[in-house]
């Protein structure tokens, strides 16, 4: 039997209604901020927080139609150092931005405050598509695992420091833009098979990547708008740089584009200033 129109827009009203009444509190708010204590419920309200017709209500697609005045809700990111072992936020498809680091004592000698890295091993982000600004971890020291198979998009920044962490390889199977891309870390191995466009791209490995290797495959098919590419190897100190539209080979001391940990660092302090 096909509901009248009317019909059809009551029953959207009545789904808002009740579905505001069992939204937590804390994810009402355009911020979700993961900790140690909230990371459960947090978790479950990136997937199912939607914005219909100007509300923030939570409808699980399993169970209800997702009508065409309902579009996921885009929050701002924020996962801190408290969270301890692996997390998953499996039904979050877009995202305002993303941003992982470590825990901020505020009010201690050394400037702003003391950051401490986080004990997050791994990130599973399997539903995520797009990211409207940026993309950022820092400050982590465990993280073995990043699980992003359908992000196509990221806006602004795509910039990982992972400095302080162990070796891990790095996989964007869907990626096809992000305005700017700093990666950094024991990287073993990074994947970008479908990307094809990015305004600068700067990779600094301490790990097995042969930075010629990986080089030679994004010339082939991204682009940069006539600017550099770099990646640089501590392992074998070298840099392979290239800029449109040949490709060339410098020593080390030759660097393009924007370094991650500098980047990222900007980006944690206006985090900090933001609270």
């Amino acid at each position: 039997m096909k509901l009248s129109g009317h019909l059809v827009s009551a029953s959207i009203v009545s789904l808002a209604a009740a579905a505001i009444g069992n939204l937590p509190t804390a994810c009402k708010s355009s911020n979700l901020s993961f900790d140690s204590s909230n990371a459960d419920t947090l978790a479950g309200c990136a997937g199912l927080a939607y914005s219909c017709d100007g509300e923030v209500v939570q409808v699980n697609s399993t169970n209800e139609a997702i009508t065409a005045n309902c579009t996921p809700h885009p929050y701002k990111i924020f996962i801190d150092g408290t969270i301890k072992g692996p997390l998953a936020i499996p039904g979050m498809a877009e995202a305002s931005s993303i941003t992982v680091n470590g825990s901020i004592v505020l009010n201690s000698p050394a400037y702003l405050g003391a950051v401490y890295s986080s004990n997050i091993t791994s990130l599973d982000l399997p539903g995520l598509e797009n990211v409207a600004s940026s993309f950022i971890i820092s400050h982590v020291s465990s993280l073995t695992s990043l699980n992003v198979p359908k992000l196509k998009n990221v806006t602004e920044s795509l910039v990982f420091d992972l400095s302080d962490g162990p070796a891990i390889k790095l996989s964007f199977p869907s990626l096809s833009y992000a305005r700017n891309i700093s990666l950094t870390g024991n990287i073993d191995a990074i994947e970008f098979p479908a990307l094809n466009e990015a305004l600068s791209l700067d990779i600094y490995t301490t790990g097995k990547l042969d930075c010629a290797a990986f080089m030679k495959k994004v010339d082939a098919v991204v682009h940069t708008g006539g600017q550099g590419r770099t990646c640089t190897s501590r392992i074998s100190k070298g840099t392979t740089t290239s800029s449109s539209p040949a490709p060339t080979d410098t020593g080390d001391s030759v660097r393009i584009g924007v370094r991650g940990g500098l980047l990222a660092l900007a980006v944690l302090l206006a985090s900090v200033l933001a609270l």
